[in-house]
């Protein structure tokens, strides 16, 4: 019997020894329960102490003792129990979905940043581009929307109607330039698309215009080149025998070449035909 309660008595201990990291006080309950079941380790008391313990006694202590270590224990397994819940409730609850929010919400949402943007564009004199923002919108059918395109139309009328009176008739590009904006501001007119396509003919027939008058500024009658028939009188023994026959010009992309072929008299006085090919400048300059 007492092998047995030995055993038993090392069993608690070893048990009290390995757990007293987790709940040290039921541990120490059942290191203090393995000593009551070791005879020796009574006997020892007895010599130390003087204190002699019945048996009633010591199963009174070692009930006490249970109790302890077993309210321990239920404690315990009661916290690793919620916390192993807590884990798995942790891992189970999905995370919140974000509502994605539609067109239309996002539009009710950034309304007053799209206003003031607009606005903005206006103060700017940038008309055009606030008119196309407010249009980026109007699927949402917003009367402030539709209020500010027709403010930033207004706008951009007027700003171009005053540059209007005061431009040159005869500056077609600028005019072109005006009534272009116009369009763009006010798609659904005819008018201003006419007056577009009348003054890109006036432009393209003024550019013919001007490419006839510089030529005739600077060629002759004869078709001879001005700075170049000066040129060659400069170098000729008698200017005045100089007799033109033939001038062909040659667009390249080093500039204009043109080659006279003259007559006129030499050192001895024969008449003689010669002929040269010189670069010339967009001012008549010859350059070479």
């Amino acid at each position: 019997m007492d092998i047995v309660m030995f055993v038993l008595g090392m069993i608690f201990f070893i048990i009290g020894v390995i757990s007293f990291v987790y709940m040290p006080i039921g541990s120490l309950c059942l290191i203090c329960m393995s000593f009551f079941f070791c005879a020796a380790c009574c006997r020892a008391c007895y010599t130390i102490t003087k204190i002699q313990l019945t048996e009633c006694k010591k199963a009174i202590i070692v009930a006490v003792l249970s109790l302890v270590y077993i309210s321990n224990l239920t404690l315990f397994m009661y916290k690793e129990v919620n916390k192993n819940s807590n884990i798995v409730s942790s891992e189970i609850v999905p995370s919140p979905v974000v509502k994605e929010l539609t067109p239309k919400e996002i539009f009710i949402r950034d309304k007053e940043i799209i206003i003031s943007e607009i606005k903005a564009l206006i103060e700017s004199k940038q008309y055009l581009t606030a008119v196309k923002l407010g249009e980026k919108y109007s699927e949402f059918d917003d009367e402030d929307i539709k209020l500010w395109i027709i403010r930033a139309k207004s706008a951009g009328v007027k700003a171009l109607g005053d540059r209007q009176k005061v431009v040159d008739p005869s500056n077609f590009a600028e005019r072109l330039e005006i009534v272009s904006g116009l369009s763009e501001l006010i798609p659904e007119s005819e008018t201003f698309k006419e007056t577009i396509i009348i003054l890109t003919k006036k432009i393209e027939s003024q550019k013919v215009s001007n490419t006839v008058s510089s030529r005739s500024s600077l060629y002759n009658p004869d078709g001879s080149h001005k700075g170049l028939v000066q040129y060659v009188k400069d170098h000729m023994n008698d200017p005045n025998s100089f007799e033109h026959v033939e001038t062909k010009s040659y667009n390249t992309s080093n500039g204009l070449l043109v080659r006279i072929t003259w007559r006129g008299k030499n050192k001895f006085g024969g008449v003689v035909t010669n002929s040269i090919l010189r670069r010339i400048s967009s001012t008549g300059k010859v350059l070479e």
